[in-house]
């Protein structure tokens, strides 16, 4: 049985949300405002909680909501020193996406959300999720049907939005402390040792964001956050998650070695491994959510024995 929607659609909803007044988040004075705020409660919790190595590179970073800037946050560190930049359009898109989600309650409904975020990567549009609708077919139709969002569905999205915010500069500073740079590739790929040489430093920049994935699971430990990579599920899992890797799209998966950034699917769940342990200790966290994450690690084992198979074939090396 595919529980892989079902799963996904728990985890979209796994912590509670309060009442929070709704803001116009389409509105980029108030996104950047947010934002601001956010971060620097942040730090300011980094300062008074953490440990001394995240005390100590958070305050030779400079840290900026950047709104002319790529989509993706940066780490900058060169000679007029360090910076982590948190795009706005990386904002814009995050609640865009979170607040979508608030309104799924079908497992197929998860295809709207996943063409949603396709169209803002693809165009670069930051369309709010009321007007996307209204342009949307007839198997978007029961999604569209339940706006507007209410006052606990803003709230929920906005708790993603906050979650995403938070592992995402810490993660832009696990490169700052890692002092991670970029190794430049061959000029081409015309002989099988310049195509070696390319497969490697890709592999090289995977392995420098898991890094800094592990370097933000560990800072929100220390900080007693860890249970919020449970709401940044729209972050990684845009699409509905298959447990048997065969019928995870080949393409997408051998593309990895073609990529700076490992398959987001499998990003994920190890980022759920590296803090399933401290969830498990945590009362107020429901066991069928550690279950779950256990699922979703065998899933993982499986996809990347499957990647090393299929690598293995293709190597040049």
């Amino acid at each position: 049985m595919n529980r892989g929607p079902r799963v996904l659609l728990i985890l979209l909803s796994v912590i509670a949300a309060t009442q929070a007044v709704a803001q116009d988040w389409s509105k980029q004075a108030i996104r950047v405002e947010h934002s601001t705020d956010r971060l620097a409660r942040l730090h300011d919790k980094i300062q008074s909680q953490g440990t001394a190595a995240l005390k100590d590179i958070a305050s030779q970073v400079e840290w900026v909501i950047s709104v002319n800037s790529s989509s993706e946050p940066n780490s900058i560190y060169n000679a007029q020193g360090r910076k982590v930049e948190i795009p706005d359009a990386f904002v814009a898109r995050t609640i865009n996406l979170a607040r979508m989600a608030t309104l799924a309650t079908q497992s197929g409904e998860l295809n709207c959300i996943a063409r949603y975020r396709k169209h803002m990567d693809r165009t670069g549009s930051r369309t709010v999720p009321e007007k996307y609708l209204e342009q949307t077919g007839a198997d978007c139709s029961a999604m569209r049907a339940r706006l507007p969002l209410g006052a606990l569905q803003e709230a929920r999205a906005e708790q993603e939005l906050d979650a995403t915010l938070e592992f995402a500069y810490l993660h832009e500073l696990g490169h700052q402390y890692h002092n991670h740079y970029r190794v430049p590739l061959p000029p081409d790929v015309a002989t099988p040792q310049h195509q070696c040489d390319y497969l490697r430093i890709k592999a090289l920049y995977r392995a420098m964001e898991y890094e800094a994935d592990d370097f933000a699971v560990d800072a929100l430990a220390s900080l007693g956050d860890s249970a919020i990579v449970l709401s940044m599920a729209n972050m990684w899992l845009p699409e509905p998650v298959d447990p048997d890797p065969g019928n995870i799209a080949r393409s997408e998966m051998l593309s990895q070695r073609l990529s700076e950034h490992p398959v987001s699917i499998l990003r994920y769940i190890r980022v759920l491994d590296r803090t399933s342990g401290v969830l498990a200790r945590q009362p107020n966290v429901n066991p069928e959510i550690l279950q779950i994450i256990q699922q979703f690690i065998d899933v993982q084992k499986r996809a990347e024995q499957f990647i090393a198979e299929s690598d293995e074939e293709l190597s040049p090396c």
